[in-house]
């Protein structure tokens, strides 16, 4: 697995953290929780670590173990995404491309540092 970038694997741990601390406050067990979900206690435990090569399906489950799974739907509402928004005028490309002479990990650092600021780069 390739290493996260310190916000992201923060941003899973954070993840990992509410989920427990939801089942908690609903007295679930981890057993019972884990058998709603459909896997294992190991695998509940990654989850609940942070564990970042638990898929998103075992997240998607949790959620809706929780009763919570319409906030996964909306986690990234188009209508809520302010670049999106702001080039709703244009059409979608089919592919994206990068530039020449730009690597794909020089264009998401640039991405990340933008996102950690707020400002969003077009």
């Amino acid at each position: 697995m390739t290493t996260l970038r310190p916000s992201i694997a923060r941003a899973v741990r954070q993840l990992g953290s509410d989920i427990n601390r939801a089942r908690r406050a609903r007295r679930m067990p981890t057993s019972d929780f884990a058998s709603r979900m459909g896997v294992g206690r190991s695998t509940l435990a990654r989850l609940e670590r942070g564990d970042p090569g638990v898929s998103i399906g075992n997240v998607a489950a949790a959620l809706a173990a929780l009763g919570e799974l319409q906030r996964l739907s909306g986690l990234i509402d188009p209508s809520k995404d302010d670049a999106a928004l702001l080039l709703s005028g244009r059409d979608l490309p089919q592919r994206i491309r990068t530039a020449k002479g730009a690597s794909t990990a020089d264009r998401s650092s640039i991405e990340e540092s933008d996102a950690e600021s707020g400002s969003v780069a077009f």
